[in-house]
């Protein structure tokens, strides 16, 4: 018989936990599971499930990076009615699809604004006792949790009341949950380190790079101030006369993609190329001179099992610091170039451009443990057959 995993996952503004999620959920399908994936954001990436049946709660968004309210997808405010049929939809595919394993990203250590929705449910499945409840948790969590005793009291609640594990979607010996979650003593027994989660690519086979900047970031939530910033660093870069490649996403604004076309025009630099994002992306960074990027999750996995020279942009705030530290391991290990271009000149991001080119990633040996989703699996399945 077939083991069937559900998956549950609420992506707010950006869409890379759904891409991480994503391959998780392609590993367990090529591996024999029945797998269903539950969403709660924004309906989008369906396609990305491939092999997987698709259940999409009534959608909840943030409407913009402050991530200071929730609202639904024209804009409203969430009533206790919509969280009710929210909260009805979950209950009932889990009665029709009676899962071995439901697997919820990141929450309790994100989401938190959610628990009167996920609560109850993971109340149910506690006392059935048929189904592992597993977290699935990326490698770095929000600063607030290190300044914020009473909230990880509270994670620690949640796991040990209703998780059977925390999968680590991260390297120990890179960046330590320890070092965003100081709690984690107290569920040590819970935890485990899958590695990375990453594309599939054979870095085997060998590509002369271009004379090729790829600019990329994601969806594009939250990237427009970045590449405004890179159209005014291009003329002073040594690399301004290499055609530029601008990956936009699908919330990428109008005023981005004008001053895109405005720059396309500018006397003496080389060409830029706008196009919305690519299923071949790792291929094209690894036929690439350059990558500038911000420093989410997906992102930097592509750009390490590309080996491209590679700058990164991490997004941050006083909350949001999960890109920086990323970044900054990163380069610290001599695999990136990073920078903050709000506290730069276009001259100055320049310069970071052209160190960055200057790189060779392939002469190093990888700094992370990929495969993450592979060993997900195994652990997976060890776990059922116990």
């Amino acid at each position: 018989m077939r083991h069937h995993i559900l998956m549950y996952c609420q992506h707010l503004l950006g869409v890379g936990h759904l891409y991480r999620f994503a391959r998780l959920a392609a590993a367990c399908v090529q591996s024999g599971f029945k797998v269903t994936v539950v969403a709660g954001g924004e309906s989008v990436g369906q396609s990305l499930f491939e092999g997987c049946h698709w259940v999409q709660l009534p959608p909840i968004k943030v409407p913009d990076a402050s991530f200071s309210e929730l609202v639904t997808a024209d804009g409203q405010s969430v009533s206790a009615d919509y969280w009710q049929q929210r909260q009805h939809v979950l209950r009932e595919t889990i009665k029709q699809t009676l899962p071995d394993v439901f697997l919820v990203e990141m929450y309790p250590f994100g989401r938190r604004a959610f628990r009167h929705e996920l609560t109850p449910i993971l109340a149910e499945l506690k006392a059935g006792g048929a189904c592992k409840v597993m977290c699935s948790l990326r490698d770095i969590l929000v600063d607030k949790f290190v300044r914020d005793p009473q909230r990880q009291d509270w994670v620690v609640d949640q796991l040990q009341q209703y998780f059977d594990a925390v999968l680590v979607h991260g390297d120990e010996n890179f960046i330590a949950l320890q070092e965003t979650f100081p709690a984690v003593e107290r569920v040590s027994s819970q935890l485990y380190y899958t590695g990375y989660v990453g594309p599939e690519h054979d870095s085997q086979v060998s590509v002369a790079p271009q004379r090729q900047v790829v600019v990329s970031a994601g969806s594009g939530a939250v990237a427009e101030q970045m590449m405004m910033d890179l159209l005014a660093a291009r003329p002073y870069s040594s690399v301004a006369s290499w055609s530029w490649r601008f990956l936009l996403g699908p919330r990428s604004s109008h005023r981005l993609q004008q001053a895109l076309a405005e720059a396309d025009k500018e006397a003496g630099l080389g060409d830029i190329q706008v196009e919305g994002l690519r299923d071949d992306f790792v291929s094209l960074l690894a036929a690439s001179g350059l990558s500038i990027s911000q420093a989410g999750y997906n992102t930097v996995m592509d750009v390490l099992v590309a080996q491209c020279p590679a700058l990164l942009l991490p997004f941050s705030n006083a909350d949001e610091t999960e890109q920086l530290l990323r970044a900054q391991r990163l380069a610290a290990a001599g695999y990136c170039h990073y920078a903050q271009p709000e506290q730069l000149s276009p001259q100055g991001l320049a310069q970071c451009i052209d160190n960055a080119v200057s790189l060779n990633p392939k002469s190093l040996p990888s700094p992370i443990k990929l495969g993450g989703q592979w060993q997900t699996v195994n652990f997976i399945k060890r776990w059922l057959n116990e």
